[in-house]
């Protein structure tokens, strides 16, 4: 069975390198992860090879978001797209794709993202 391709994407490096130490490594044997930011996005790199899309922003507001529109909207037309996030689902939803997975930002992330991992 292979793994299931997941680019992760936010606008903070530091976020990414958080998600990398504590909840990618709880998952390499089932998932392979892939990593962007608006940065990298502006620069022209783009991931293109993904099963789905997991927007990491448990700690960015829609005014965040907004600041970095053009990059939400491009990888938020992947057929699996999920965001993790304190924003609500309508504002997502409305705003980037109507089949959008949200996870509401809990107590703990481990379990969030074990939880977009059931729903997909």
């Amino acid at each position: 069975m292979s793994k299931t391709k997941i680019l992760i994407l936010d606008t903070q490096e530091e976020s990414l390198t958080k998600f990398k130490n504590t909840i990618a490594f709880e998952h390499k044997s089932s998932c392979n992860f892939k990593y962007t930011t608006f940065e990298s996005f502006q620069n022209g790199s783009m991931v293109d090879m993904f099963d789905m899309v997991v927007v990491w922003a448990p700690e960015r507001s829609e005014g965040d978001i907004e600041m970095s529109e053009e990059f939400f909207k491009h990888y938020s037309i992947a057929p699996v797209t999920a965001w993790y996030t304190v924003i609500g689902e309508g504002w997502v939803k409305e705003n980037y794709n109507d089949t959008i997975i949200v996870q509401a930002v809990g107590e703990d992330s481990k379990a969030d993202f074990k939880n977009i991992l059931t729903n997909i």
